[in-house]
């Protein structure tokens, strides 16, 4: 009789163990596919301070972000499109080199945090090819002045005249602010990776669009039979 106990207790907690073992896998999986994370290609900018041409690499740059909502806009017979907001969206540039004519700046990590006040919005347009996969036409990033913050160096390293370590790092957050374009730029490159990663949400909200699309149609020609 105690040794039914004890295998009837091994067996319960072999199973509760698979259990919980699924369970936390399943909310690995579930988390991985609400978010989105990846690499920016280095940034060359040359810019101008008092007459003075710099240039400035941005290097080692990475993102990270969650998915909040996906969101059929416009569904027509051809193109589609969905828009994705993004919450808790990071930005980090690891190091940026500054070089002049006679002044030289290393700098590093910076921190940008999108998405402050309102969601990051980006806004993809999709269509069906030949395989009736989804294919990425077009992408649209929505990024204003007031909804990203900027973060200080936390460590700078500056030789020259006029080079500082409290120059370069406002020098640097204050560029960053004032060149939207340039964020932007080196974001909207990365939105095809971004698609690709959440694919299968969009496809989920696309997909049951064109069910519900289906379903009006085929009721729609039920009722002009005669």
């Amino acid at each position: 009789m105690k040794d039914d106990a004890i295998r009837i207790l091994r067996l319960f907690l072999a199973v509760l163990a698979v259990i919980t073992s699924a369970s936390i896998l399943q909310a690995d999986t579930d988390r991985a596919a609400n978010t989105v994370s990846g690499s920016v290609a280095d940034i060359n900018h040359t810019t101008h301070v008092m007459g003075r041409a710099f240039r400035v690499q941005f290097k080692e740059i990475k993102y990270g972000g969650k998915l909040k909502s996906v969101e059929v806009l416009d569904d027509s017979s051809v193109q589609t499109i969905v828009q994705v907001r993004l919450s808790d969206v990071k930005l980090m540039i690891n190091r940026t080199n500054v070089q002049g004519s006679r002044q030289h700046a290393s700098c590093g990590p910076i921190e940008m945090k999108l998405g402050t006040i309102r969601d990051l919005v980006v806004e993809f347009e999709v269509k069906r090819n030949k395989d009736a996969d989804l294919t990425l036409v077009d992408s649209k990033l929505k990024l204003d002045s007031d909804n990203l913050q900027i973060g200080s160096p936390r460590w700078v390293q500056a030789q020259g005249i006029g080079m500082n370590n409290s120059n370069v790092a406002n020098g640097l957050r204050s560029g960053l602010n004032s060149n939207l374009p340039l964020l932007k730029r080196l974001l909207s490159a990365e939105l095809p990776n971004v698609f690709r990663q959440i694919e299968d949400q969009i496809e989920g909200k696309v997909g049951a669009i064109e069910k519900v699309s289906a379903i009006e149609v085929v009721n729609v020609a039920e009722l002009s039979t005669p």
